[in-house]
């Protein structure tokens, strides 16, 4: 506390017996090598900071961090929300929370629900910026949850955003929040299953710089309401591989699903796109249904001022396409 720093290889909190905290206040600063959070440890950074090389939160147990009012937290080889050993039976569960104007998180690699369950809540005009972020890593019962809430709070990924790898991931952007990725995966790997984004409120944006797709290798869903906008430069894509499922719903006025290259629905796999209560589908290029052999797409647009923009619609290409 008071502008007071603390150095130490590592640190580990347990609330066993005895039980161990972490307060970091008032401008405080703690200097760590590796910093962990198990048996219902819990540790709050209020105006101060955390710098550490690996942070595991709820490691083979369940720990949370809250952080707030301008708190900093950065890891300069990356951050697990859920974790454990190989070959532990003792899965983790862990919580980040970080609220406030100039609370910010700041990792290469940010990972929810690595080996166990994992949670991100960023809040009241905080930021998150990291390199690549997974959601529900490893194994198919392991689950990531992210929600990134309230205008001015933002969550910016400089290359891969991947929801449900081999397990499940959730990330919610709502109440005018912001995230920014370059690659999206919702369903990335075989065996991931029930994987999403969900996108809802005027002013929430999804900003994807190149490729979007959702049901990769597996099942995902695109889900759009309420005034959010989602814009993707290169192609979105839904059903990419043979035997995957990738799902789009856009509903609302002013709900709109954009991107700057082709809008593929089935690609090798199945596909299914709904455009309705006035909601838009766009694309500068073409949008293809059913494009390869035994895909199978669905295109459907419907309600009072639904509507799709696009130079060219193939609906059947070598596929099975509506």
């Amino acid at each position: 506390t008071n502008n007071t720093t603390f150095q130490a290889n590592n640190i580990y909190l347990s609330n066993g017996t005895p039980p161990s905290k972490l307060n970091i206040t008032n401008n405080g600063k703690v200097n760590s090598q590796v910093t962990i959070l198990t048996n219902d440890a819990i540790a709050t950074i209020d105006a101060g900071q955390l710098n550490t090389d690996v942070l595991a939160v709820g490691y083979q147990g369940t720990g949370t961090i809250n952080t707030n009012n301008g708190a900093v937290i950065t890891s300069a080889q990356g951050i697990n929300i859920g974790d454990a050993s190989d070959g532990n039976a003792s899965k983790g569960s862990g919580a980040i929370n970080v609220s406030g104007v100039n609370s910010k998180i700041s990792s290469p690699l940010l990972g929810i629900g690595v080996k166990g369950n994992g949670q991100l809540n960023v809040s009241d005009s905080a930021t998150v910026n990291v390199d690549g972020m997974v959601l529900g890593r490893n194994e198919a019962s392991n689950q990531g949850k992210v929600t990134v809430s309230d205008k001015g709070s933002s969550i910016n990924i400089s290359n891969t955003l991947i929801v449900g790898e081999y397990g499940t991931g959730k990330l919610s952007i709502e109440n005018g929040a912001q995230l920014i990725a370059t690659n999206t995966s919702v369903g990335n790997l075989a065996g991931s299953t029930s994987s999403s984004i969900d996108i809802t409120g005027s002013e929430s944006k999804f900003i994807n710089n190149d490729l979007l797709l959702i049901g990769d290798l597996s099942e995902g869903a695109l889900n759009i309401s309420a005034g959010a906008t989602v814009n993707s430069q290169g192609d979105i894509t839904f059903g990419r591989v043979a035997g995957s499922q990738g799902t789009g719903l856009i509903t609302g006025d002013n709900s709109v699903l954009s991107s700057d290259s082709n809008i593929i629905v089935g690609v090798s796999g199945t596909g299914n796109l709904t455009a309705d209560s006035a909601s838009k589908i766009i694309t500068s290029e073409d949008i293809y249904v059913g494009r390869d052999e035994g895909s199978n797409g669905t295109l459907l647009v419907q309600g009072k001022n639904s509507n799709i923009e696009a130079k060219i619609l193939t609906s059947g290409g070598n596929g099975t396409g509506s």
